[in-house]
Parts: structure tokens; C-alpha cells; sequence
């Protein structure tokens, strides 16, 4: 009994030492494509896609690490491809390298402005039914130009463009001029919400030797209908979770500066005889930054009170122009007044029909700003 344990077990050390021999031989033989980009096909061209992949080129990117590799060395190499399906696309890309392609290090996800126009339903089906899509996917929307743009401009800090426009996804949480929302959870936001969702942009920088990630993409019914600028975000954030935000205001000549680092909101819907109405009350708590000009003794606290008071309205402000944006330019709710709803009265809800409702719907706001530190300095 003991010999058949013993030689069971040497047979399945070989077996496992084959297996791993294997795989690293298999990885060391693919080529990664880390992004992808999604345009519309050229006008006149029956095809559907064009589709740019960027592949990173493990031999140059390890040189580039160890600081022996030239400038004009590129870590990633960038193809376009036109073709009537993604999936096909990618077929013909297999036809340009030399190593088989593989999905599962995709970080990235761009959509042109036109395609994002048409639809974003098929897009989301393709990487659902893949079998190598990782949950970890960034998306962004490329607004004035094409998603192939951020692939082909130069980084100003990581290794090719993908890796950048990554990493500055680990910085958001502390920047309220964007919209976070990672590719699925943003299909998750469009499935519940009837095509609704709010997700990031990216620009090109003037110079066009920039990417630039900041502001929003506004959707309804699975497309793109429009576009929100880093302010706009910024006051859209308010409502839709973010809590990092920095706030300017000007009081008896001087301008003062408040970093929120903590909020509690509610969102609370009400329906009185068929009306619908709903209150928002946003507390928020953060430090004096800075102070520029003449200067209130912080000391005081009747000078503290007179700032949280500036602070609550410019709060109030800047949540009430995000309302009105949603309801009377977009007319679509993408700062998610109908999930509190549907949370709140599910009965009431079914029976809307939200597209139409939503815009004529009372929104009063309520905000208390609060300051508890005031930096280092005295």
C-alpha cells in the first residue's frame, strides 16, 4: 500500500512539474494586447469597426526596465484593423504577429465619440461572452476625436499609453473632476437603469501630445447623449458618491479653500396625491487647505461658523446646477434619483414612466459643510 502511495504520488510530481513546464513555455510565446480601442468604420466603408489593439512587447519592456533600451525602442507596439466584428478584427490581427494573441491582460476598453453615438449594447456583448475578459477592465469614452487617438499618443510617465490611462484610475479617488465607474460596473448601471449611466471621458490635449481624463459621458438608452466637463463632474459627484472634492470660496477679501474627506448623503423621494418630489441632504465634513488675501482669525468660531455657512451654499449651488443639468439639458437621470425610488417606493416607481417624470420632478437641497481641522498651521 505504502509503494502504490509513493508511486502515485511521484506520477502525479511528474505530471504537475509538465504542466508547469508547459505553461511558461505558453506565456512566454503570447502577445498581450493590453487595450483596445473602438471607433466607427470610415464613412463609405461597409465595415462596422475599426478596431486598434495595443500589444505590449515583453522583450523591450524589460529592457526598458533595466535602463538598457533605446528611446525609439517602443514598449507596445499599436495596430488598426477595419473589420465588421471585433472578434474578426482580431482574427486578422493574429494574421500580423507571429504569436498567438491573448485577452486576458486587456486593461483598457476606448470608445470614439461616433461609434459610442450608435451603441454600446453589441460592444458589451462581445465582452461578456469572452472567455478571457477580466473584471478589472477600465473604460473611457474619447470625446471630439477617436478611441486609436490615446493609443498612438506618447506617455509622458509609464511605458505605453494604456499603462498610463491606468494608473490614473489609482488616482481618482482624490480627484472630484471625474467619473469613476469601471467598464462593468458601468454595464451593471445600464442594465438596471433602463440604458442610463454616467461613466469617464478622455480628451486629447490641445497640443495633441497629451491624454487627458477628467469630466463625463452622459447615456440613455445604451448611447452616448453627451458630454459633461470636469466642473460639471465635479458638481454630479456630489451626488453620485465621490467624496474627495476642494472647495474655493471668497468671504470679506480673502478666498479660502475646504478639502472635503468625508460626506453622508440621502436621497429621499416622497409622493403626495401623484406628486413626486424628492429632498437631498448632503453632510460633509474636511479641513481649511488654505487661505489666500486678507485672513479671518480661524480661532474665532463665529469666523468658522460665517465659512461653513459660504461653504454649505456653494455646495447647495453647484449640486442644484448638476440637477438642472439632468433635467433640463439631458433630460435623463443619470445622477440615480430613480434607484432611491425605486429603493424607497417600488410600487410607485413601476408605475412611472421615468423618462417622461423625471424632468419635471421638484428636487429640493439641503447641505451642511462642516470644518474640524484647519491644517498644520495655526
Amino acid at each position: 500500500m505504502i509503494r502504490f502511495v509513493i508511486t502515485v504520488m511521484l506520477i502525479l510530481s511528474i505530471i504537475s512539474m509538465g504542466i508547469g513546464c508547459w505553461d511558461v513555455q505558453d506565456i512566454t510565446d503570447r502577445a498581450f494586447i493590453t487595450a483596445i480601442g473602438l471607433d466607427a468604420g470610415e464613412a463609405g466603408n461597409s465595415l462596422k469597426y475599426k478596431v486598434t489593439f495595443e500589444i505590449v512587447r515583453p522583450f523591450a519592456l524589460k529592457a526598458r526596465n533595466q535602463g538598457i533600451s533605446q528611446e525609439h525602442e517602443p514598449a507596445a507596439i499599436v495596430q488598426t484593423i477595419e473589420a465588421d466584428s471585433i472578434n474578426m478584427a482580431f482574427e486578422q490581427l493574429q494574421a500580423r504577429i507571429a504569436r498567438p494573441l491573448t485577452w486576458a491582460h486587456l486593461r483598457l476598453v476606448l470608445v470614439g465619440e461616433e461609434l459610442a453615438r450608435q451603441s454600446f449594447l453589441d460592444i458589451v456583448d462581445f465582452f461578456n461572452r469572452h472567455p478571457e475578459t477580466q473584471m478589472r477592465i477600465q473604460l473611457l469614452f474619447v470625446q471630439d476625436g477617436q478611441a486609436r487617438d490615446m493609443l498612438y499618443i506618447k506617455p509622458l510617465l509609464e511605458p505605453y499609453a494604456s499603462a498610463e490611462l491606468v494608473a490614473m484610475a489609482q488616482v481618482e479617488l482624490d480627484f472630484s473632476l471625474v467619473r469613476s465607474n469601471p467598464f462593468f460596473n458601468f454595464v451593471e448601471d445600464l442594465r438596471r437603469r433602463e440604458g442610463r449611466g454616467f461613466v469617464p471621458r478622455a480628451i486629447v490635449s490641445e497640443e495633441g501630445n497629451a491624454a487627458i481624463k477628467h469630466g463625463g459621458a452622459v447615456f440613455n438608452n445604451w448611447k452616448l447623449a453627451g458630454w459633461l466637463s470636469s466642473s460639471e463632474t465635479r458638481a454630479a459627484n456630489w451626488i453620485t458618491g465621490r467624496a474627495a472634492a476642494n472647495v474655493d470660496g471668497n468671504m470679506e477679501g480673502g478666498t479660502y479653500t475646504y478639502s472635503v474627506d468625508r460626506r453622508s448623503i440621502s436621497i429621499i423621494p416622497h409622493a403626495e396625491k401623484g406628486d413626486i418630489s424628492f429632498n437631498v441632504r448632503l453632510k460633509t465634513d474636511g479641513t481649511m487647505v488654505q487661505r489666500q488675501g486678507k485672513h479671518l482669525h480661524l480661532s474665532n468660531p463665529e469666523n468658522i461658523r460665517k465659512l461653513e455657512i459660504l461653504f454649505s451654499q456653494i455646495i447647495k449651488n453647484q449640486i442644484e446646477e448638476a440637477v438642472y443639468k439632468a433635467q433640463r439639458d439631458f433630460g435623463v437621470d443619470y445622477l440615480g434619483f430613480d434607484m432611491a425610488m425605486k429603493k424607497r417606493m417600488p410600487r410607485i416607481y413601476e408605475g412611472l414612466d421615468w423618462e417622461e417624470t423625471f424632468p419635471n420632478i421638484p428636487i429640493n437641497v439641503e447641505v451642511q459643510a462642516h470644518i474640524t481641522r484647519f491644517g498644520l498651521a495655526p
